[in-house]
Order: C-alpha cells, then sequence, then structure tokens
C-alpha cells in the first residue's frame, strides 16, 4: 500500500486539569521562549509537524518536567498525567516526560 510523503501537521493539546496553576515553557532552537501560564481549566493546543520533535517544560510551584513530544497524530494530554510521574516514561502517542527538580 503506498504512503504518503507529503509533510502535515498534528494538533498537540495540553489540559491542565489540577486545582493550580501551571507555566507551559516552549523551546525554539534550544532557547526558552515566551511563558504560557495555564489556569485551573485552561488549555493550549499547538500545531505541530508530524514526526519533528519538539520540547517544553511544564512547571508547577513545587516541581517542573521536560516533556518532549514527537508523534505522527493528535495527542491530547493533561497535565496530571504528568505530574503523576516520578520517573522518566512515555504515554502512548509520542510524549515523553521526566522530572526535574525546581
Amino acid at each position: 500500500m503506498p504512503t504518503s510523503t507529503q509533510p502535515f501537521e498534528i494538533l498537540f493539546d495540553l489540559t491542565n486539569d489540577t486545582a493550580g496553576d501551571v507555566v507551559f515553557v516552549p523551546y525554539s532552537s534550544g532557547n526558552t521562549a515566551s511563558s504560557i501560564l495555564l489556569g485551573r481549566g485552561r488549555s493550549i493546543s499547538l500545531v505541530l509537524d508530524a514526526g519533528s520533535m519538539y520540547h517544553y517544560t511544564l512547571k508547577s510551584s513545587k516541581q517542573s518536567w521536560q516533556i518532549s513530544v514527537k508523534s505522527w497524530q493528535d495527542i491530547r494530554c493533561t497535565v496530571s498525567s504528568v505530574l503523576l510521574q516520578s520517573v522518566p516514561w512515555t504515554l502512548s502517542g509520542g510524549i515523553t516526560c521526566r522530572s526535574r527538580e525546581t
């Protein structure tokens, strides 16, 4: 069966389902970009190139997590699914997270 070689985009949707605020920090060429405050119940949707690697930091008042995203399909992720992890792990769909001390 033939496959498409045309580049396409996917949607990465992150929802803050926790009781507190978190800060979402995208990285661009190794530099920190603008921080985005995600209040309780808020979400952010990013359009990404499928198959490309993207790096982000998610910060709460107590800890921060490094997130890497590489996927060929749309991804929906909640902040609580990231915060509950204490060791490097991979979510289905291509999200890898690791905790780090703030």
